[in-house]
């Protein structure tokens, strides 16, 4: 399983906080990392969205960011990748909060977002709290498609941890 580690500025040597995380799967994956720059997009411009998940409509601009991504050997893996934006926002996730109630076979074929909410909050985030405030606003309207995730949105001041837990869907 995955490990995030923080540690809150008045305890760090440069007064900053500092985040450790490390991707800890059960097969062997590749990891590929790579920049991507600030863009502007067209008004009808969409981010990329995974089966299953509804798509977003992308911001007029964008921020660049280092994206660290996990793949399987038949694709990647919507759930483990990072980021770091240009304004220092960070986002990395672990999956240690599923439900026992969360049906699968109950999720509608187009309900809620999974990878994109991480990619969207590196694209869109000035600080960490404005990227928390994204991942709240999208998780209501959009839902989310995963039985559960712990999120760990972080700057150079601030850190913090949004619990994702579904419970039985029926629809």
């Amino acid at each position: 399983m995955c490990m995030t580690l923080i540690a809150g500025k008045s305890v760090t040597s440069n007064g900053r906080v500092l985040v450790g995380h490390n991707e800890d799967d059960y097969v062997f994956y590749s990891v590929n990392h790579g920049y991507v720059p600030r863009c502007k997009w067209s008004k009808d411009a969409m981010l990329p969205a995974e089966k299953g998940c509804i798509q977003l409509h992308q911001s007029k601009e964008t921020y660049g960011y280092s994206w660290t991504q996990v793949r399987k050997p038949d694709g990647g893996m919507a759930t483990a990748d990072s980021f770091i934006n240009e304004n220092g926002v960070v986002i990395v996730s672990n999956s240690s909060c599923g439900s026992r109630e969360y049906d699968e076979s109950a999720v509608h074929p187009d309900f809620g977002i999974c990878y994109e909410l991480r990619r969207t909050v590196a694209e869109r985030a000035k600080t960490a709290r404005h990227g928390l405030e994204i991942a709240i606003e999208l998780i209501k309207t959009c839902g989310y498609n995963s039985p559960g995730r712990i999120y760990t949105i972080a700057d150079a001041d601030e850190a913090f941890m949004l619990q994702i837990v579904l419970t039985l869907l029926k629809f």
